[in-house]
């Protein structure tokens, strides 16, 4: 998919919190429940922050699991923090609470996204960036809860999420809550990111939506999000009509011209959405020793160590692939960068709510690697809906 012309929300998590002697620096500095947040995170990590400073990958899923006694003080320091007004005074800390209980009580994230909502300033940049992470690591519940944010009366809310949903929408479920919104928006910048969010979801039946609300639009903005949307649902195919297709404004036009560079130089009737991944070849060399990760111990156990200046691949059965998601599950999807562009090549249709709970989990601990992961995730699944629609409509016109 090609990256959509909006201005992209600062997504680096890598907070000033990062290593023990900065957080007791802090204690030093801090009210009676910064403090005990604070003493809480030397006890249970602060998810949010586990990979700055000096960082060691292969924490496992098990590795994030707390019993029921957390939960309960992780609650009382949740309510102590909006109490306090940390969500204003100090939302570095009150966000890492938050994110350490959508992750340690993924049963209520809805609730506790729902409390953030009330009470955070998403005019901060800590903030946005804790609830970006958040809403990741919440999956569909994360994007419906971003999905009814449009509607909000505050001037920065929806604006705010319909970037992100712009950027991040990949559940299908969303896509009546999107269309709700646009009918009832004003704003055509949210608007715009509206229909740019459905043609992230990759769901060729939104094509005449597309059509109605965004190429038919009176609106510049609109229209330019339209082309968008057009070109990456119906991609090769679309060639002539968009090449025949009127404009009636700059951005419009710019995005026409954009997207038929795209579709004529990185598409094909072959491969009609110009995808195409590769194994990171690089990540193997880096990792491969990692062994306490469950992927890349996984791959030991089928494959061998990559010789230098080799192409890294393995050799999938069905039931290696099915062992490989497992183990990418337990390593919150570290290691599927080895071997995504395989991936690319053999999953299918029913392998969509692994890849979809692989994408979330990553965002339990956010790095640069789960960002870097939820692309070519978001890649694949939308290569799956793409090529069912294409032999569905193949089985009809037969």
């Amino acid at each position: 998919m090609r990256e959509s012309n909006l201005t992209v929300i600062v997504l680096s998590v890598f907070f000033l919190l990062a290593v023990p002697g900065t957080i007791v620096l802090a204690l030093d500095q801090s009210s009676d429940t910064e403090k005990s947040i604070i003493s809480h995170f030397l006890e249970i990590p602060a998810e949010q922050f586990r990979y700055e400073g000096t960082v060691k990958y292969g924490e496992t899923l098990e590795d994030t699991l707390v019993d029921d006694t957390v939960i309960a003080m992780e609650k009382r320091l949740l309510q102590a923090a909006v109490e306090a007004d940390l969500f204003s005074s100090s939302p570095r800390y009150a966000m890492a609470i938050a994110h350490n209980l959508v992750v340690h009580d993924q049963r209520n994230a809805g609730e506790y996204l729902r409390l953030m909502g009330d009470v955070a300033n998403l005019d901060e940049l800590n903030t946005k960036r804790g609830f970006t992470v958040s809403a990741l690591a919440s999956g569909e519940i994360g994007e419906l809860f971003a999905a009814k944010q449009l509607t909000a009366k505050q001037n920065n809310v929806a604006p705010f999420w319909s970037e992100f949903l712009a950027r991040y929408a990949i559940y299908s479920t969303s896509i009546p809550e999107l269309v709700l919104a646009f009918e009832g928006s004003h704003d055509e910048i949210v608007k715009a990111n509206i229909v740019r969010a459905v043609a992230s979801i990759g769901q060729q039946t939104e094509l005449p939506w597309v059509r109605e609300h965004g190429l038919a639009s009176e609106s510049d903005r609109i229209q330019a999000a339209g082309i968008f949307a057009f070109v990456e649902i119906v991609g090769f195919d679309g060639i002539a009509e968009l090449e025949g297709f009127k404009t009636i404004g700059r951005l419009a036009a710019d995005e026409k011209t954009q997207g038929l560079d795209w579709l004529k130089n990185h598409t094909s009737r072959t491969s009609p959405h110009g995808v195409s991944m590769s194994n990171d070849d690089e990540f193997v060399s880096r990792f491969w020793g990692l062994t306490s990760c469950p992927a890349i111990n996984w791959l030991h156990s089928h494959s061998s160590k990559p010789k230098a200046g080799m192409h890294y691949t393995v050799n999938f059965s069905a039931s290696d692939k099915k062992e490989f998601l497992c183990a990418l599950r337990s390593a919150k999807g570290f290691g599927m960068e080895a071997i995504k562009g395989d991936l690319l090549r053999i999953v299918a249709e029913e392998d969509e709510i692994s890849l979809l709970e692989i994408r979330k989990l990553g965002f339990y601990l956010p790095n640069e690697f789960a960002f870097q992961r939820r692309s070519s995730i978001d890649i694949i699944i939308r290569h799956l809906r793409h090529t069912k629609c294409q032999t569905d409509k193949r089985s009809t016109e037969d």
